[in-house]
């Protein structure tokens, strides 16, 4: 500045020029790599503000540019060196108001920028353009927190939109477990016990988002650094506004704009209270229009079907709207806390009864959402969903009784429910309405009965979690809250009063001696006695299980026989082995004790499973056995004529089929050849349980033990064959010995 009248003039215009265009490219190298580049920058940009402030005028915000890119550096004496020299800048630059009005030009031109400036090779001039948008904003609110840009929806909406078309996702499938997940594999988190003990079943990290132009870590942490700024603004309710609107009317770019969205809230995280009291009635709108989103039904790990609103296929791994939604609700728990706290139940009943526990990806949305939430309420997830399960307890009633069975999320809420339930609460309005659902059984579409057997096998699986934790004088007289309440002091005060009466009876008894004496007497009343306590038990009525075991087998039974319907009758058989087995743990249902509420239903179930063992289906007449074997520890002699002559010949020519289907070596490596030397085994070691239960004679397990000796005759001979069998009767170990003996004297 002090040698420019020894320039000309023609001359100074034109080496003003040149400096331009290689400001305007050192530029470029204003965020690099290399800490030496940067540093000699700003050595340049120092130099051109104390000693050419006024001969190159037309660089000064090209300076600024420099600057405001290089304050963002993760270096601390980068930044710290730049943050100095734009004070320097502003302290050069008398008004205030000029300065604030070129930074709002330069501010809306780098938001166009962003949004065309996109295409192939395009990662170094994206990343100076979010860069720019970023310092700029930063700095304008420094100098000008009311400035123009801040207030003008037009302004704003520019950039909002430039920020949701840089954020479009791309179409690769997002990696959730460190890398790529592979094509056909599944996960299954339906015990949900990931949400309780996340570092055995999760990857650590919050899922991320796969771009299709920030494919940078770097362009990424621009992206929510520029949108948590907007979110820290005077002007969040208008910026709220705008994306809330293309959120409801875009259609192409809906998910990213919803991300945008999270962001921006994002940002409002550590404000005052006062500030938070006020987002708060902003982001309510927000919140009303995530919570109607609708989850994707995922039937297996490649692909999802999605009905709504048009059917289309969906990968899985990818970036919904409902794991959007999910995301943003653990946003605004997080930002907004125990302010919230209304509205908690919603918001988890949303989160889980539509997420899907066969993606990978949405269990993990699912956890960090409510992990979110409960951060927000000093509170962990297994304390945020106990408070708050009589909410969700309630509506999943609600659910069940208007047959919504379709929701990816129904039986994962079950199982919760289930669980987490204290083990006061009463569950009566939940039995109640499984009941309606098997009620309704018959009457339901065919879809719709797979889904209701389905849940009904979820809820009796928790449910026997929950009966053999429990001790059993806690379940041995049951009944309705009401039935144990009602008229319990005046029962208490009739029972003292009768127990007097007999008490003055027998003294008056005693005191006058009869001539026949008391023999006779107490005979007779002996027999009264023994009359009246067989009447009693006759009379005796069933507790709140046993109505509840009693009703789901009087209607699941009948599904055991739909030959047509595999998944029905596996399904039905689940639900039928469960019941009877908790069944037999009530009061009176033991084995030894009078019954009269498990064997009516054991003749009942029998007629159609006997069948199932002449069935084609290895996996139907495998679940059979196991209820077979179930049924047998209970009911015992009541079933034993029954297996004798009903299951062991035809499970004699399941056994033969088997051993065909093991010994074909064309199908040796198929999936039907390894299911039955799976089945197989098994069946060698459940049959002694069985014999053993039934107590058969020798002749009933002759033909038994007859076949077991076949399916090893190619074994004799080489080494101690007893190693394959294990029976529990001396019986049927002396059997076998006799039987081995013959075969060895044959052979020699």
């Amino acid at each position: 500045d002090d040698r420019r009248g020894c320039f000309a003039q023609d001359w100074c215009v034109n080496a003003q020029n040149q400096i331009l265009a290689q400001m305007r490219i050192f530029q470029g190298f204003s965020s690099h790599s290399d800490y030496r580049i940067r540093e000699a920058l700003l050595v340049c940009a120092e130099t051109i503000i104390s000693n050419c402030w006024d001969i190159l005028e037309n660089s000064r915000f090209i300076v600024l540019n420099l600057l405001v890119i290089s304050s963002l550096s993760d270096e601390p004496k980068i930044r710290s060196r730049s943050l100095q020299l734009i004070g320097q800048f502003v302290d050069k630059f008398s008004d205030i108001q000029a300065l604030s009005s070129e930074v709002n030009k330069k501010l809306i031109q780098a938001s166009k920028d962003i949004g065309s400036c996109l295409g192939l090779y395009s990662d170094k001039i994206l990343e100076q353009n979010l860069s720019l948008v970023l310092g700029h904003l930063t700095f304008l609110k420094q100098i000008e927190s009311n400035s123009s840009f801040f207030i003008s929806k037009v302004h704003l909406s520019v950039l909002i939109q430039s920020l949701v078309r840089v954020s479009q996702f791309s179409e690769a499938q997002t990696p959730v477990f460190g890398s790529e997940t592979p094509r056909g594999s599944s996960w299954d988190y339906s015990n949900f016990n990931f949400l309780f003990s996340p570092q055995y079943y999760l990857s650590g990290d919050r899922p991320g988002k796969s771009y299709r132009y920030l494919t940078t870590p770097r362009l990424e942490n621009l992206l929510e650094k520029v949108c948590k700024i907007l979110g820290r603004m005077e002007s969040f309710p208008a910026i709220l506004e705008c994306l809330l609107e293309g959120v409801e009317e875009l259609s192409y770019l809906k998910k990213e704009a919803m991300h945008v969205l999270n962001l921006v809230i994002l940002g409002r995280e550590g404000s005052g209270a006062a500030d938070l009291d006020e987002a708060l009635d902003t982001c309510l709108p927000v919140i009303y229009n995530y919570l109607e989103s609708t989850g994707v039904s995922v039937h297996n790990a490649v692909a999802v079907l999605e009905s709504e609103p048009t059917p289309k296929i969906v990968p899985s791994n990818v970036w919904t709207e409902f794991l959007l939604s999910m995301e943003g609700m653990g946003v605004m728990g997080r930002v907004f806390g125990k302010r919230l706290r209304s509205l908690h139940s919603e918001m988890i009943l949303f989160c889980i009864s539509n997420t899907s526990m066969v993606d990978p990806l949405g269990a993990h949305v699912l956890f960090y959402a409510l992990q979110d939430l409960a951060d927000g309420n000093s509170q962990t997830i297994q304390e945020l969903l106990a408070s708050n399960i009589d909410h969700l307890s309630k509506d999943l009633n609600l659910l069940l009784r208007q047959r919504k069975t379709s929701s990816p999320g129904i039986s994962t809420l079950i199982r919760l429910a289930l669980k987490i339930s204290p083990s006061n609460q009463d569950k009566e309005d939940l039995y109640d309405t499984m009941e309606s659902l098997v009620v309704n059984l018959a009457t339901s579409e065919e879809q719709q009965t797979l889904e209701i057997l389905n849940l009904v096998r979820i809820f009796v699986a928790g449910y026997r979690d929950i009966f053999c934790c429990e001790p059993e004088s806690a379940r041995g007289d049951r009944r309705p809250e009401d039935e144990e309440e009602e008229g319990l002091i005046t029962s208490l005060v009739q029972d003292w009063e009768r127990k007097r009466s007999e008490e003055l009876a027998d003294t008056e008894e005693l005191l006058n001696c009869p001539e026949q004496g008391f023999h006779q007497q107490q005979n007779d009343n002996q027999d009264e006695n023994e009359d009246l306590r067989m009447e009693e038990e006759e009379n005796k009525e069933l507790n709140l299980d046993q109505k509840f075991l009693k009703t789901v087998l009087e209607h699941v039974r009948h599904f055991v026989s739909m030959t047509k319907k595999p998944n029905w009758q596996i399904a039905a058989l689940d639900s039928v082995a469960i019941c009877i087995d908790l069944l037999a743990k009530t009061p009176g249902q033991h084995p030894g004790e009078r019954q009269e509420a498990i064997l009516p239903l054991v003749h009942q179930v029998w007629s159609p499973l006997h069948l199932l063992f002449k069935s084609n289906n290895i996996f139907i007449v495998d679940k059979a056995f196991d209820c077979l074997c179930i049924i047998a520890r209970h009911a015992r002699e009541f079933v034993h004529r029954r297996t004798v002559t009903d299951v062991f010949p035809p499970l004699v020519n399941f056994f033969r089929m088997l051993e065909i289907m093991v010994k074909d070596r064309d199908k040796m490596n198929t999936l039907a050849a390894n299911q039955s030397r799976r089945i197989l085994v098994k069946l060698v070691d459940g049959i002694w349980e069985l014999l053993e239960l039934l107590d058969l004679a020798p002749l009933e397990t002759d033909p038994i033990l007859q076949m077991l000796i076949e399916h090893l005759q190619d074994k004799l001979g080489f080494g101690d064959t007893k190693q394959f069998f294990k029976p529990k009767r001396s019986v049927d170990a002396n059997i076998l010995d006799l039987k081995f003996d013959l075969y060895r004297d044959a052979d020699t």
